[in-house]
């Protein structure tokens, strides 16, 4: 007796691709931008805002910027000066009662990659995330002077 593998291994193929596709890992960027004339006169958070690629749900102010992002997605954060400047990102620190983060440590670092002006931070949801919401400090550094802003991130859709 022969067994008929001709539709049992496309049907196979077929539930594997579907599979990956629903872990599929998106890459998004979070813009800070600084306007300098006001960041010299005090408050940080008056002289910064956020855009992003991912799903922004709160932009009402750069202290309550939250994007949603799901397991697995990179997140890459980048800053810009008013006057066109790329500006360092020195870190992300996450703001959490616990040793980790979202990314599996508590802070991300800032790092040049080749040919790139400025430092940027990246990192990777780690898995059981989802439905969480965590308040972070970026770090970002203008004309050798470290400022700090702090928005959300939430997990999960």
């Amino acid at each position: 007796m022969k067994t008929n593998y001709q539709s049992v291994v496309p049907s196979f193929l077929l539930i594997l691709f579907f599979a990956g596709l629903s872990y599929s890992q998106e890459t998004y960027t979070v813009t800070l931008n600084v306007d300098l004339e006001v960041l010299n006169r005090g408050n940080p958070a008056k002289a910064c805002t956020f855009n992003s690629d991912a799903e922004v749900v709160d932009n009402s102010s750069p202290e309550d910027f939250t994007i949603l992002v799901d397991e697995n997605d990179e997140i890459i954060w980048e800053a810009f000066a008013s006057d066109g400047q790329e500006l360092d990102v020195e870190s992300i620190e996450f703001l959490t009662s616990n040793a980790e983060g979202p990314f599996g440590k508590r802070k991300l670092k800032g790092n040049k990659n080749r040919g790139q002006k400025g430092k940027k931070a990246k990192g990777t949801v780690k898995r059981n995330m989802r439905g969480k919401e965590f308040k972070y400090n970026l770090s970002f550094g203008v004309n050798s002077e470290i400022y700090v802003i702090d928005p959300k991130i939430k997990i999960g859709r």
